[in-house]
């Protein structure tokens, strides 16, 4: 019912809004002085396609407006619960399929998903962090081989 509304009183607006635009007055025939017919010249075709266009414009802004405002009146977003059965925790475009991270209750899960369906399943087992990460691990450099031993010991192997 207020969506009809609104849609009546755009289409009354956006019908006598465009005269106001080009100077037009909206008085009543009966008020106005009766036209010479050869003072008034006809209409033009630039002015009747801005007329058509600022009517458009005036149908079209209302609406979106109309719509916007009534999207975010009955627009409902559930509060997150902590206690929900299943929690999407990441997603990862893949080609043409998505690859998601979903918590179910105490169960990591990886599902990877392209438009006909699901395409894998896989629970993963994660480990707690630990308080304090290991320390680096020291690098010792090993000399490369030279070519000899390396012709040497493919040789002597066939």
């Amino acid at each position: 019912m207020l969506l009809c509304g609104l849609g009546l009183v755009v289409v009354l607006l956006g019908s006598t809004i465009p005269q106001y635009l080009m100077g037009e007055s909206a008085a009543a025939p009966e008020a106005a002085p009766a036209p010479v017919a050869n003072e008034e010249a006809p209409p033009t075709i630039s002015g009747m396609f801005g007329k058509l266009f600022a009517g458009t414009l005036v149908i079209v802004v209302l609406g979106c407006a109309a719509s916007w405002a009534f999207a975010k009146k009955n627009r409902k977003v559930p509060p997150k619960d902590p206690n929900q059965p299943m929690e999407l925790l990441g997603k990862l475009p893949v080609g043409r399929g998505m690859v998601y991270y979903v918590r179910i209750k105490n169960h990591r899960v990886i599902a990877a998903v392209d438009n006909t369906g699901f395409k894998s399943i896989t629970q993963v087992n994660t480990l707690p962090i630990p308080e304090t990460p290991p320390g680096p691990v020291a690098y010792t450099p090993q000399p490369a081989p030279t070519f000899l031993q390396v012709l040497n010991g493919t040789q002597g192997n066939g």
